[in-house]
């Protein structure tokens, strides 16, 4: 970094992202200093002067002297002057340095306003147009600001100064400042906004990948129609995402360093942990890099209040994180990439799921068996591959993606294992049940190929096309959406039989449940924003309507919410 602006602009970067810890601690020269914001800290690394050059700007722009002598670069060489400083024209060095200055300045304005859109925009609960109409308000306050800034240089500086030494000087400041406001012209539409998104070095175009038809019908004047529609999902490839990533030198540096980390033995803290990763045939090594990638789906819900169809334009997105960073990262929304997106309706024919998981498996094949090289300093040029170790989703996703079943009222509707409904009701521990392997689902599939006129054979209706790498097989993929599972499925079943007792033998009502939890919620300051709603209790039945984030608030505090109400007893 050249400027103090270029370490501002990167640590308000790093602060948008939730990725900068405050207090910020200054290692140079083992200082030590502790500032708990990036303004404080930016004026004290200005201590250390590590820019000579815009240190020497910012001294002669406060114009402080004391009888000491001042060394200024003038046309024609170093002049030593004692006291006034103004005694000499000020030379063409000196109006770069202004140029320079004037440059940054707008730099820092322009990506301020984009980091304000970016915010406005993350808040789920803001329309798009409220950053649109923000950025306007902005602009009008800064035209008024600079109207009077340009004001008071030509009606009150320039009759008071030598107008021969500081004339040129104020008309480019006058020019730059008439300019300015034109940095908000890439932030005042949403075209507009789209071409600089696309103009920024780490954007990867969508590509648009065909993946199937389907016949709609509609009402016109002239009567009912029917057209065709094709459909499409946008899909960015994980080989590009993966290259881009690589660019960022701290991202290099964390992969590097987790290469060959060794974990504690008998210590399951990442996936780099387990004998799966252990045993991979893809081994990491001075001149071979391996990342590994889990996959992960999800259905994405459009709100309408004016349509009661609005399930048809849902959407279903698929999302990869990078497992070779450091666990703590995983949940970062900086590692969650964007894979592929489109209408849930179009993918639930076997045709177009296939066709959209076949762009994404031709990609992951390239980067399992042939990769792709970058030049690291240090090491030079290195492979690397990357390769599927997860795939993860609620148990619909999970059994539409892998070709199974897709109703759980039925027999073989498990992705691990081969249990019925009455085996569902009477067995309790895993040894119980028959597991599901990459051998046995080979048989299934068979035997369905053998009979074209079975929907199914235990559950398989057709084999996934993520067999068709390498390394991976469904049917050994034992990873489970803890979110959909616990916190969206067994606690709210659990924690509903609970209340629905207490409220049958009389100690407890739902009011008074809530008002407790309410009491309690008060006084949290961790944890504010996911404040759980009120429980209603209707039909005899519990009904929960909270997130997952909510759930887990809720079933941590119940026990000090509603303690008074259980008497004490021995298990015995």
């Amino acid at each position: 970094m050249n400027s103090y602006d270029e370490i501002r602009i990167h640590l308000s970067d790093h602060n948008h992202y939730k990725r900068l810890k405050f207090p910020i601690k200054c290692e140079l020269a083992k200082c030590g200093v502790e500032s708990s914001t990036i303004f404080n800290f930016m004026r004290h690394l200005k201590t250390h002067k590590i820019f000579p050059e815009a240190d020497q700007i910012e001294q002669d722009d406060n114009y402080e002297v004391d009888n000491e002598e001042v060394t200024m670069e003038v046309e024609g060489g170093v002049q030593n002057e004692i006291g006034d400083v103004h005694s000499e024209p000020i030379s063409e060095p000196r109006s770069l340095n202004i140029e320079e200055s004037l440059n940054r300045m707008q730099a820092a304005l322009s990506h301020s306003i984009m980091s304000m859109v970016l915010t406005v925009r993350a808040k789920k609960n803001v329309p798009y147009t409220v950053s649109l109409e923000i950025v306007n308000s902005f602009e009008s306050f800064m035209s008024a600001m600079i109207t009077d800034v340009i004001s008071i240089l030509n009606n009150h500086l320039r009759p008071i100064t030598d107008i021969n030494s500081v004339s040129p000087t104020i008309s480019a400041i006058v020019d730059r400042l008439e300019t300015s406001c034109k940095i908000f012209e890439p932030f005042k539409s949403e075209h507009k906004l789209s071409k600089l998104y696309e103009s920024h070095p780490a954007f990867i175009a969508p590509k648009t990948v065909p993946i199937g038809q389907r016949l709609v019908h509609s009402l016109t004047a002239n009567g009912p129609i029917a057209k065709v529609l094709n459909n499409v999902a946008q899909f960015v490839p994980i080989s590009e995402t993966i290259k881009s990533k690589l660019k960022n030198q701290r991202y290099l540096e964390m992969v590097l360093e987790n290469q060959n980390l060794e974990g504690t033995e008998g210590v399951y803290t990442r996936y780099q942990d387990g004998t799966r990763h252990k045993q991979h045939p893809l081994v990491p090594s001075e001149k071979v890099i391996v990342i590994p990638i889990q996959l992960y789906a999800d259905g994405l819900g459009t709100t309408n209040p004016l349509s009661g169809v609005a399930s048809e334009h849902n959407c279903t997105n698929f999302y990869f994180v990078d497992l070779s960073l450091p666990p703590k990262y995983h949940a970062s929304l900086s590692n969650i990439n964007f894979v592929s997106c489109c209408k849930s309706i179009d993918i639930k024919e076997i045709s177009g799921q296939e066709a959209m998981m076949r762009v994404i498996v031709d990609d992951l094949i390239d980067l399992e068996t042939k990769g792709f090289e970058i030049d690291i300093p240090g090491r030079g040029l290195c492979k690397v591959f990357v390769t599927l170790a997860q795939f993860t989703a609620d148990n619909l996703a999970i059994n539409q993606t892998f070709g199974l079943i897709e109703s759980f009222a039925h027999d073989f509707c498990c992705a691990l294992c081969y249990c019925t409904k009455n085996e569902m009701q009477s067995r309790f521990h895993e040894k119980c049940f028959r597991a599901r392997t990459a051998a046995l689902h080979s048989l299934d599939i068979a035997e369905l190929n053998a009979n074209p006129n079975l929907n199914h054979v235990r559950g398989v209706k057709y084999d996934c096309l993520l067999n068709l790498l390498l390394y991976f097989h469904v049917m050994e993929n034992w990873v489970n959406d803890i979110m959909h599972t616990f916190l969206e499925g067994i606690l709210p079943y659990v924690f509903g039989l609970i209340i629905e007792t207490l409220i049958a033998e009389g100690r407890l009502t739902v009011d008074e449940l809530n008002d407790s939890m309410s009491k309690v919620m008060s006084q949290l300051e961790v944890d504010k924003k996911n404040k759980p709603n009120d429980i209603s209790f209707q039909g005899g039945k519990i009904s929960f309507k909270l997130s997952s984030a909510k759930m887990w608030l809720w079933s941590r505090y119940l026990p000090v919410s509603i303690c008074d109400k259980i008497p004490t007893f021995s298990l015995s």
